[in-house]
């Protein structure tokens, strides 16, 4: 048999699609060929489809495909022929004829509609009956040789069954079996079938099944049908979804089928600086947690004029699209705000903080840049120094005393006694605090602390203890090494420590995910702000009063100065009339004109005193001006403070927890954002955490609870 008349044959067209495509193996389509010819030599005429079905190589619908690809297959070869003889008798042009040809393959790709090449070169005007038998005689006495056969041509039939696609996997190699034909519409059945649901961001999909699939359709009637519903998204492949509805789903199966495109975050606002900004970087810290400040590292200096920081600008995202092609907008980037205290300054455009003054630059807890000069106090903080006010860092090498005062931007001490400390920044103590009361803007570091009330907007570390103290702190509470005893202590970012409680000490009472001084502190600037705007009013009104002051002392100058002027002409004319001899000096107009020279006189001495009066009524005015716009600048500086402030506690959005590492005793109070619980039993290596529930019975804003969970090693 020759190469033309092997690829011919029917039985080796179906048998080379089998393996084409994954189907089969070529051993299986060899045996299945032998056994063929062998029944055949019995006088049994046994399809080979038959036999590849019965032995288990092709379910019946791959055969049914496989077969409609045969005869397709067997007329393009034969219309190639048709195609070339035409071209050669001079009926068609090759233009034409390939055209032709290329719709006879659209029409089987797109419809499964087989249609003969003459028939479609008729449709066209291009042959006639006659052309065509003319055609069909040249083939017929064998005057051209059939163009080279091309049984394998680039129609991809449906990917086969899971079942028969595992037992026989395809080949190494082969191409996706998978038909990304549209037809212009679905099947009309297929709405019996499925229905399409979207998630609830638009962002996927979802074929879901309605009642019990018998035969998978086919993937271009998949995306068809999915099209025809208004989904655009990206298509999962339907290869894999016809391989699932192959396994029967059960009603209701949901299976994901198309996808949006997500929106493209883009990058929050950053500050870059331009100095070490480690809050606790004050002295070298020994072994143990013992800060040595006669070995401090290079602290960082700055002149007038340096840069500080800089803000990078936010970068905005690109939108995408759901699965109805709708516009999803990405989240809006997070804005920073550039800040500066004592000793910074901003540039004008607010993207640069330069430094003010020459000394040592730092960042608090909240983000305002400082430049700190340097006092260094050596020794105490007692009678010999008295309290202490310095807007810079301050460093004390020995004790800050009882009764002491200290405000600063940022401190570093060997030890606090029961003193008051209030700073900008960071406070580190190498030694421990005693009863001490502390506000820090920053971080707070120290060995141990006992009897104290501190509030921070920093973590504070502490190296061995916590008893008996009242402490709030927009950052951690860390206490790794130790305990806290008979303390009440909150941390928005959380509490870690070796151990809460003893069997000796009153309870501890833990507060979690709750920023107490931030609130605190928004309430003091809100009041501030309160206060300025009671102010505002009443010089508002001082100077509504003021202004009604100079309209009436206005009005009266006016009526003096139209007075005065009448009086002066009334005179005149008297002594007119007297220097040309008309009025005789008698003691009548010598009286009037006296009366007329002391009224004029008198009202001049009023005009003065109330221009005098008026000149002072203005000076108010203008100190009033000057007040309501001190005013207005306080007010739009606490705003913008407050408006930071809020900005910082949202930016800080970790989950917090409570860790213990060793012992939580009975007794603690546990406290989170919505709801509390009461530790019942000794408790070994936990961590507690918040979580939402969902429960009926709760109100929607309140519906938490503290979760209690080994702690992982």
């Amino acid at each position: 048999m020759s190469a033309h008349q092997e690829s011919a044959d029917p039985l080796i067209i179906l048998g080379k699609l089998a393996i084409k495509y994954g189907m089969a193996q070529r051993e299986q389509i060899r045996e299945a060929l032998a056994y063929h010819r062998a029944q055949k030599e019995e006088g049994k005429e046994i399809p080979l489809g038959e036999i590849l079905v019965s032995r288990g190589i092709l379910s019946a619908d791959q055969l049914d495909h496989l077969l409609e690809v045969q005869s397709f297959l067997i007329l393009r070869q034969k219309d190639k022929q048709f195609a070339a003889a035409a071209v050669q008798l001079g009926l068609a042009g090759p233009q034409s004829v390939e055209g032709a040809l290329n719709d006879q393959w659209e029409a089987f790709k797109q419809h499964r509609i087989i249609r003969p090449l003459g028939a479609i070169l008729a449709e066209r005007g291009i042959l006639t009956e006659e052309d065509q038998e003319k055609v069909l005689t040249f083939l017929s006495e064998g005057n051209i040789e059939g163009a080279p056969p091309e049984c394998l041509a680039p129609y991809q039939p449906p990917r086969p069954s899971s079942e028969t696609a595992e037992t026989h996997p395809r080949r190494e190699g082969a191409e996706d079996v998978r038909d990304t034909a549209v037809p212009e519409a679905p099947p009309p059945w297929m709405k019996d079938l499925f229905s399409l649901e979207a998630s609830s961001d638009g962002m996927e999909a979802y074929l879901v099944v309605r009642c019990l699939v018998a035969e998978a359709p086919t993937p271009a009637a998949l995306k068809a049908f999915v099209r025809s519903n208004g989904i655009v998204g990206e298509l999962f492949p339907l290869s894999l979804v016809v391989d699932m509805l192959n396994k029967r789903p059960k009603k209701d199966t949901k299976i994901s089928i198309a996808q949006g495109t997500p929106p493209k975050p883009g990058r929050d606002a950053q500050i870059k600086y331009y100095f070490d900004t480690d809050p606790l970087k004050i002295g070298t810290i020994r072994s143990g947690g013992k800060i040595d400040f006669r070995e401090r590292g290079e602290i960082p200096q700055v002149r007038p004029g340096d840069l500080l920081a800089e803000k990078i600008p936010k970068v905005k995202g690109e939108p995408g699209t759901d699965v109805y092609g709708k516009k999803i907008q990405p989240p809006e980037p997070r804005d920073v705000r550039l800040r500066c205290g004592p000793g910074a300054r901003l540039s004008e455009d607010g993207l640069k903080a330069y430094a003010a003054k020459h000394g040592s630059p730092a960042v608090t807890a909240d983000g305002k840049i400082l430049v700190n000069p340097q006092h260094v106090i050596r020794g105490n903080v007692d009678l010999t120094t008295g309290h202490v006010d310095f807007e810079g860092a301050v460093l004390v090498t020995g004790t800050i005393e009882d009764g002491f005062r200290i405000r600063c931007n940022s401190l570093a001490a060997g030890e606090i006694a029961k003193a008051e400390i209030e700073t900008q920044g960071n406070v580190t103590v190498s030694g421990g605090i005693i009863g001490a009361r502390i506000h820090a803007q920053g971080a707070l570091r120290t060995r141990h602390v006992f009897g104290a009330t501190i509030r921070a907007s920093g973590d504070i570390v502490v190296e061995s203890s916590i008893v008996d103290c009242t402490i709030e702190t927009s950052g951690a509470c860390i206490v790794r090494s130790g305990k806290i005893l008979s303390s009440n202590v909150i941390a928005k970012q959380g509490i870690e420590a070796l151990q809460i409680g003893s069997e000796q000490s009153r309870a501890c009472r833990l507060t979690f995910g709750v920023d107490s001084k931030l609130k605190e502190d928004l309430a003091v600037l809100s009041q501030r702000i309160a206060m300025c705007r009671d102010r505002m009013h009443r010089q508002m009104n001082a100077e509504g009063k003021l202004k009604r002051l100079v309209e009436r002392t206005e009005l009266k100058v006016g009526s003096l100065a139209v007075m005065q002027d009448q009086a002066t002409r009334e005179l005149r004319a008297i002594e007119a009339k007297a220097s040309q001899g008309e009025a005789a000096a008698d003691p009548d107009t010598t009286r009037r004109m006296s009366r007329l020279e002391a009224r004029i006189q008198e009202a001049e001495k009023e005009l003065e005193r109330l221009f005098d009066l008026e000149d002072r009524i203005k000076k108010k005015i203008g100190d009033v001006a000057a007040k309501k716009q001190s005013l207005h600048l306080t007010m739009d500086h606490l705003r913008a403070e407050m408006e930071a402030l809020a900005e910082w506690g949202k930016s800080n959005r970790a989950p917090a927890v409570i860790k213990v590492y060793d012992t939580v005793m009975p007794g603690t109070e546990i406290r989170g954002r919505w709801s509390s619980m009461k530790v019942g039993g000794e408790l070994k290596r936990v961590l507690f955490k918040e979580v939402k529930v969902d429960e009926p019975e709760m109100p929607a804003a309140v519906q938490a609870k503290i979760t209690v969970r080994p702690l992982e090693s």
